[in-house]
Order: C-alpha cells, then sequence, then structure tokens
C-alpha cells in the first residue's frame, strides 16, 4: 500500500467583466464538443479533462492537465543502465491537478502539486478561451487581515514581494497599488521585493497611512502578493503579522494500491474538504452568496 498526501487549497477567481458567465459559457462548450478543451499556455500544451458539472452538489469538477514533451524521465533497475522513455511525437507525460469550482459562490478548490500546474495557468487558460481576463486570489481566514485593518492597529513596517498582475487595472482603486503597478510598469519589472516603514529609533516616528494598509489588504486578497509581513502596533505590543500563511487550506492521507489516485476518489476527497470549510468559509464569504452566473 503506498501513502498519499494531498494538499488542498481554496481560491476565488477573479473576472475583468465583473462576473464569470464567460468561464461557465466556456465549460459549456468544451463538454458540449463545440471549442477545443486544450491550448498552448506558457510553453506548455494544457488541457481541461474529465469536465463535468454536478446538478446535486451545483459544482464544475475536472482535471487541469499539463503535457511535458522534453526532459523526459528516464527508468531502470538498481544497478542498471537508464532507459530513456520514448513517445510518439504528439504525446507527452501528464502532469495534473484536479478541482472543483462552485461557480455561484466563486469558490476554486485546488489539489496542490509542485510538479503540475499552479493555480495562475488555469486563470490563463481561461483567459485564452472564455476571452475574459481571470485571475486567482487565495481565500484568506479573517484573522490576521482583520487585525490589519482594525482601527487600533498602527503599521509600522513591511515586507512584501508582487508580482505584475496581468490585468493591472482591477488595482486602480487604491492610490498605494495603483502607483506601485505603475512604476513596475515604467521599469519593466515583473516582480517588486518592497521593504518600507517608519524610522522606529526616531522619538517623532510616525505610523504608515491607513491607504498602505488597504493597499497591502488588496495585494494579499487578490493574490499579487506572494509574500507579506506587517509590523504592526497592537495593544502597545510590536508584532509581525505573516499575511500569506493565513489562508483556507486543507490536507488529506489516503493510503491505496495505486502509485497515482484515481479522479473520481480524488473528486471525493475534495468534495470532502470543502465541506469541512464550509464554516470558515461562511465566516469569511457569508453563508449566501449572490450568484455570478
Amino acid at each position: 500500500m503506498t501513502k498519499h498526501e494531498v494538499n488542498f487549497d481554496f481560491y476565488q477567481l477573479v473576472f475583468s467583466s465583473g462576473n464569470n458567465s464567460s468561464v461557465i459559457n466556456c465549460f459549456n462548450k468544451i463538454i458540449k464538443n463545440e471549442v477545443e478543451a486544450f491550448v498552448d499556455v506558457k510553453d506548455y500544451t494544457r488541457e481541461l479533462y474529465r469536465l463535468s458539472f454536478n446538478e446535486t452538489d451545483k459544482y464544475w469538477a475536472g482535471q487541469f492537465r499539463k503535457y511535458r514533451k522534453n526532459q523526459l524521465p528516464a527508468f531502470a533497475r538498481p544497478g542498471e543502465d537508464e532507459i530513456e522513455l520514448t513517445l510518439d511525437g504528439d504525446q507527452g507525460i501528464i502532469e495534473r491537478n484536479c478541482f472543483i469550482f462552485f461557480p455561484i459562490r466563486n469558490i476554486l478548490i485546488w489539489q496542490h502539486d509542485a510538479h503540475a500546474n499552479n493555480p495562475e495557468r488555469l486563470a490563463d487558460f481561461l483567459s485564452i478561451l472564455s476571452a475574459d481576463k481571470v485571475e486567482v486570489a487565495p481565500i484568506l481566514t479573517k484573522s490576521a487581515l482583520l487585525r490589519l485593518m482594525d482601527g487600533k492597529t498602527e503599521a509600522l513596517k513591511f515586507k512584501i514581494s508582487v508580482a505584475r498582475p496581468t490585468a493591472p487595472s482591477m488595482y486602480d482603486e487604491n492610490k498605494f497599488t495603483a502607483d506601485l503597478f505603475s512604476l513596475m510598469n515604467n521599469s519593466g519589472s515583473d516582480l517588486f521585493n518592497l521593504v518600507g516603514g517608519v524610522d522606529l529609533r526616531s522619538k517623532e516616528s510616525g505610523v504608515l497611512g491607513r491607504f498602505v494598509k488597504s493597499g497591502i489588504r488588496t495585494l494579499v486578497s487578490s493574490g499579487a502578493a506572494k509574500t507579506a509581513k506587517v509590523l504592526v502596533l497592537e495593544n502597545g505590543k510590536r508584532e509581525w503579522l505573516d499575511l500569506i500563511t493565513d489562508r483556507v487550506k486543507a490536507s488529506r492521507e489516503l493510503e491505496s494500491g495505486k502509485k497515482s489516485i484515481p479522479f473520481l476518489t480524488m473528486v471525493d476527497m475534495i468534495k470532502s474538504v470543502y465541506d469541512e470549510k464550509l464554516e470558515v468559509l461562511n465566516e469569511i464569504l457569508g453563508k449566501e452568496q449572490d450568484t455570478l452566473i
């Protein structure tokens, strides 16, 4: 028996159009074979495979597959010369992630596999097929962000790593983020590592403005911030808040006689972690979400 440890992350999709009807239409066209289910994204062919809609629980489920045609693995027994794996020209090694997407609540539950795809590639894929700019944003628990945005909590320093988004206009409402992405665009940078704050050694040092706190919250909530730590003054005590680790996530362990977990078993696991985290999700998103369809 092989023991598998599987991790799951929770996201929401962000649409430039403001709703997910374009992606749902895209899903429907795929299952009706009206459009191809594979496109080239970031140097790899990627495919939505075994896509289906569960009428009872109202979610889409599927595999997001990457086809690797270069640097293929070799195999051998200990002490033997390796044998190169050979494939036909239109074949590739499959690296997959399974997922469930609840369109009404706009919740994407993603099987984490560092060797396969990250959810940003799914967003790129959907952007191409739907002609609607799509991005993914992690669902965050309330504790750290609420502490940061509390009016009694003062921000003193910050350390953030920010990737330039593909749709920076989504961040124009906040001066901090708008100016940041304008600077990134003008400099041609794809990644900024920023450190800022007040001089804590000075008796006349103040605190960071609320618009900075709001901007950092936007970067973290949208997924643009890859790392984000803020030194805060709360109830007279200084403490670093790590905003990125405060994400909704879950894990499962499974023993199986197979080397990989069957797709339907994986879907059942994903649904079970959704049920497990439902109370937390209700606290964050509310029990009733207006439909985005």
